[in-house]
């Protein structure tokens, strides 16, 4: 089964794959009330679901170039994979931007 999170500082998207990792549903998302209640949530998730991966989706800003926030969400990754040994993918989102009139 795979996590997909949407990361955020405030709230963390979330959804879970089924168990032939062909659809995936969304589950409560996290609220961050400090550092340690996404790792928290995530940790039960992974014990709870048996995950072997994490999917991240990494923001990328005008020309498909890193901003700020995907340079938290690739920090982050990294440390959920080294702290629960386990796969993490970022898959690239290229954001789009609404200009007014």
């Amino acid at each position: 089964m795979i996590l997909a999170v949407d990361y955020g500082t405030k709230r963390m998207g979330l959804a879970l794959s089924d168990e032939t990792e062909t659809i995936a549903q969304a589950i409560e998302p996290i609220i961050v009330n400090n550092d340690r209640t996404p790792l928290i949530r995530i940790h039960e998730l992974i014990t709870i679901h048996k995950l072997n991966r994490i999917l991240f989706g990494l923001p990328l800003g005008y020309e498909e170039k890193p901003t700020q926030i995907s340079l938290q969400v690739e920090k982050f990754a990294q440390k959920i994979a080294a702290k629960f040994n386990i796969e993490k993918y970022l898959d690239f989102q290229k954001e789009k931007q609404a200009i007014k009139n």
